[in-house]
């Protein structure tokens, strides 16, 4: 992709397993307990996702294609075995500024990471590098916490009052430690155009579902381009 062309849209893994959700959940629970003014940054359980790759998507032809190009990556999906991914660890980002969860490099991680090579490179054989963002390797994250400004307000301050950082420790006490195991269903293309009106906080304009037996399905829950407005993804 242009370096002048931000991404707009990404292509999505979703962690719906309500296992995983609910020992996510509680992870977060005990960082607040930890540090109660982290409560506002902690991510809601409907954006829990893997992100793929980013788009940038600049007219409704070219989101259209997309879509289209979204249910054909079903054929690298209907011939393989469930591809269970295993959520572990808690890490950070930008010294401390977002805690995420990693995915366990195991067989069904290279096995995922095998696809999603395929999934990409048909994407940008049928739409070019200026529409899909180039990658080198695949970090799968799930992100859990995220300080705003009004959290890190408060850190700076329990800082400057001789507390430590919040991050490290915490860390280091989620090391190794399995947060359950997500079956890899399909994938999504979500706008990064936040709204409050989606319970995910990114809207969805297609859903390609991989179901008992291979059958498949796409969900076209949007279908005009979003109008431009402020960008922010987990």
């Amino acid at each position: 992709m242009s370096t002048n062309q931000h991404p707009n849209f990404f292509l999505s893994i979703r962690v719906d397993n309500s296992v995983v959700v609910g020992n996510i959940v509680k992870a977060q629970e005990k960082l607040i307990e930890r540090n109660p003014e982290t409560a506002c940054g902690v991510v809601k359980p409907g954006k829990f996702r893997l992100t793929l790759f980013f788009l940038h998507i600049s007219d409704q032809e070219t989101l259209d294609a997309v879509i289209e190009t979204v249910y054909t990556c079903r054929v690298f999906f209907i011939n393989a075995p469930p591809i269970p991914l295993t959520l572990s660890s808690i890490n950070n980002f930008d010294r401390g500024r977002v805690l995420w969860i990693g995915v366990q490099r195991d067989n069904e991680y290279a096995r995922c990471e095998a696809i999603l090579n395929k999934v990409h490179q048909l994407f940008t054989k049928k739409h070019g590098e200026n529409v899909v963002h180039s990658f080198q390797e695949w970090n799968p994250h799930l992100t859990i916490f995220k300080r705003t400004r009004k959290t890190t307000a408060k850190l700076r301050l329990k800082t400057k009052l001789g507390e430590t950082s919040i991050t490290s420790a915490f860390c280091r006490e989620w090391i190794g430690h399995s947060f359950g195991t997500q079956i890899v269903s399909g994938i999504e293309l979500l706008s990064m155009e936040a709204t409050v009106d989606v319970p995910s906080g990114y809207p969805c304009f297609a859903r390609l579902i991989i179901g008992p037996n291979n059958n498949s399905s796409l969900e076209i829950q949007e279908s005009e381009l979003p109008v431009k407005g402020k960008t922010m993804v987990e």
